[in-house]
């Protein structure tokens, strides 16, 4: 890359101190707009920065609702190209020039994230998911997410996915095997519950 930096793959970001996995993506699959908390509903309004320094995305995965104005940024001192081709949105393939950004505004729900590359730099990669409401979270450096303000009292679907694996169909969860197929979480939470998992997954996973 230009100034002689060396750029890792982030397909598979772990930190030995905490034995956290980062950039693992977990959102909330089919719920009614009507049973969404205030926090969380539909609708969603103003823009979510998307940048890109030293020849990298700075969001690696990046998650958003559909309402909201992707905003690409370029931070770098050479230009850029932003080049994405969602599933159920229009495609973009822009040159994004030194300090100057663009916009793009989603208008439907992906059901997977798909990637983002710049042609101009081919290492470059990242992945974004738009979804109607806001339950989702990406896990950070240290593996930990947070989804508040769930449903209680209703059938619940959440999906895993992460970029090595894709949709994680195995895991241990508080030191019990379990299966998720396609990465489908079923859960009911009863009134004010909050519920702590313990989660690993088996390096086979991302082979």
């Amino acid at each position: 890359m230009p100034g002689g930096e060396s750029i890792f793959s982030e397909d598979v970001v772990f930190d030995p101190a905490t034995k956290g996995l980062a950039n693992v993506l977990v959102f909330a699959e089919g719920i009614p707009a009507e049973w969404a908390h205030p926090d969380a509903a539909p609708g969603k309004s103003g823009e979510v920065e998307f940048d890109q320094k030293r020849c990298v995305f700075l969001s690696h995965v990046l998650a958003m609702q559909s309402s909201q104005t992707l905003k690409i940024l370029n931070s770098d001192p050479v230009g850029h190209n932003t080049n994405m081709s969602p599933r159920r949105n229009l495609p973009f393939n822009q040159s994004i020039p030194t300090s100057g950004y663009a916009s793009y505004q989603p208008t439907a729900e992906e059901s997977q994230p798909f990637d983002v590359r710049c042609s101009i730099h081919p290492w470059m990669k990242a992945w974004i998911i738009f979804r109607n409401d806001g339950y989702f979270a990406v896990t950070g450096k240290d593996g930990s997410f947070e989804i508040p303000n769930l449903p209680a009292g209703v059938p619940l679907t959440l999906r895993v996915w992460q970029e090595a694996a894709d949709f994680v169909s195995s895991a241990t969860v508080n030191g019990s095997a379990v299966e998720w197929p396609r990465g489908r979480i079923t859960l009911t939470l009863q009134p004010d519950e909050v519920q702590e998992w313990e989660v690993e997954i088996g390096a086979s996973v991302f082979q």
